[in-house]
């Protein structure tokens, strides 16, 4: 759970006393606690996550994990309930569309692994004996296929 303070507003001076101010009101605040412990063990020992917090967590995801922005962006491939993908054409797109943003790519494996155990966020399954478009079997998913076409060379 990711938790954001808001800004401190620009015409606040700090309080010098808050240490003694909140030192007199130990004894309420350390009630305070004890009222909100009470409120987790009959939750069963589970926070209650407010809609802001969940939105906290997600942008952190995304701005640690660029995989998440690249399935988003269907950059070279289409989500296609009959398309089938290897894994490293989804690589291979997933390498360029970091170049066009200026991103650093992250490994093959880590790329790999998170496209599997996320596989039913984006509606695809992992399969051993995925067939491309050329009708070539290696590992990849189902679900997505490869849309990427070099250009064509007019002599």
């Amino acid at each position: 759970m990711i938790l954001v303070a808001k800004p401190v507003p620009k015409d606040r001076t700090a309080d010098k006393h808050l240490t003694e101010k909140l030192l007199a009101e130990k004894e309420g605040i350390f009630l305070w606690c004890i009222e909100g412990l009470e409120r987790l063990i009959a939750n069963d020992f589970e926070f209650t996550i407010s809609d802001q917090a969940k939105e906290n967590l997600r942008r952190s995801e995304r701005e640690c994990n660029n995989i998440i922005p690249f399935m988003e962006s269907e950059h070279d491939f289409k989500f296609d309930a009959s398309g089938q993908i290897h894994s490293q054409e989804l690589y291979w797109a997933y390498q360029s569309w970091c170049r066009l943003n200026s991103l650093d790519e992250l490994s093959r494996r880590i790329f790999s692994g998170y496209l599997k155990s996320h596989a039913d966020d984006y509606g695809i399954t992992y399969s051993e004996n995925a067939v491309n478009e050329q009708g070539k079997r290696a590992r990849g998913f189902i679900g997505i296929r490869y849309t990427y076409r070099p250009p064509t060379i007019m002599y």
